[in-house]
């Protein structure tokens, strides 16, 4: 996982981040950030954007919370080849950096392909990896 960091960073992403190599764009963040950053990342970003939005605060930082990030992920199509960017600070940051992890699912399995990191969610087996996430605070 690599970490890109710095002012005015989302209007350079385009040019930082090879953006045609993913198979999605997934933007998780929380209301909050929402209302005041999501468009100048979707400004930034030519590709269609799908937005996961949380409510704001320390309190919503559960394992509830990391559920409904993998139904969603999983409902919009995320694979392996998927780009998963976390928009905020320390909750989404933290939750998101979590869900996107194979390290911290909480049942690993292997695929039907023998892949290591893989979850069962509602009987669908999935993989799910972290291993070319980007997090950036803009």
């Amino acid at each position: 996982m690599n970490a890109l960091i710095g002012k005015g960073i989302v209007s350079k992403l385009s040019g930082l981040i090879d953006l045609g190599k993913y198979s999605g764009i997934f933007v998780i963040t929380d209301e909050t950030v929402d209302k005041y950053c999501f468009q100048k990342l979707a400004n930034a970003i030519p590709q269609n954007l799908k937005k996961i939005v949380l409510p704001a605060g320390e309190q919503f930082k559960t394992i509830e919370s990391v559920g409904k990030v993998w139904q969603k992920l999983l409902s919009e199509g995320c694979d392996r080849k998927s780009l998963i960017i976390n928009l905020g600070g320390g909750v989404i940051g933290d939750l998101g950096g979590f869900a996107a992890s194979p390290l911290s699912l909480p049942a690993p399995a292997g695929d039907r392909r023998g892949h290591p990191h893989a979850f069962q969610l509602r009987h669908q087996l999935r993989a799910a990896g972290a291993a070319d996430s980007r997090v950036f605070d803009g």
